[in-house]
């Protein structure tokens, strides 16, 4: 009798984790189905931005975020920004990868860049100073970077492979949404 409660506690806690697992995947479907709707509207790009950063925000549990549009020859501008106060925002409007090895990397590769700050030399985004792990989701279009999304995380040193997985999905809806809504234009 005591081994059929214990196996049927194991089983309750394999049925919830289930339905928990259940409730995160059907979540974050909806948000891509969401981004994937995300239309040009007169006036919105600002508010596209700000909607988009703020699910990748929510989704990670990053405490700062912040969203860059490319510029050319290796040089983005902040278009939205999460965590942190105006007066900072000011130092990081205008970043460039001959200041950032972070950047480099990013324009090279053209995938998600994890990994802890420092080694990536990309203190300038480190404005909360308990950041030290962060995560760069690339915006693409084809081959070409148009800018990327930086979530910095206060007390993680590693996100799960699946979350890292998922947001790597999450930027190609993200880019896709953000180009169609104009935000990713030069």
């Amino acid at each position: 009798i005591k081994d059929q409660a214990e196996s049927r506690k194991r089983s309750d806690r394999q049925l919830d984790d289930s339905y928990k697992y259940l409730g995160i995947i059907n979540r974050r479907i909806s948000i891509l189905l969401e981004l994937t709707k995300q239309q040009k509207t007169k006036g919105g790009q600002q508010k596209s931005a700000d909607r988009v950063l703020s699910l990748a925000a929510n989704l990670s549990g990053a405490s700062s975020a912040f969203l860059y549009r490319s510029v050319g020859k290796g040089n983005f501008n902040l278009v939205s920004s999460q965590g942190i106060g105006k007066e900072k925002r000011e130092t990081i409007a205008v970043i460039s990868a001959k200041s950032m090895t972070l950047l480099k990397y990013l324009l090279k590769e053209k995938a998600q860049v994890a990994g802890d700050i420092k080694q990536f030399k990309a203190d300038l985004l480190r404005l909360n100073e308990k950041v030290n792990y962060f995560v760069t989701l690339p915006l693409t279009k084809g081959k070409v970077l148009e800018g990327f999304i930086f979530l910095g995380f206060d007390e993680k040193q590693k996100l799960e492979n699946e979350d890292q997985d998922f947001l790597d999905v999450f930027a190609i809806h993200a880019s896709t949404a953000l180009s169609k809504s104009g935000v990713l234009k030069k």
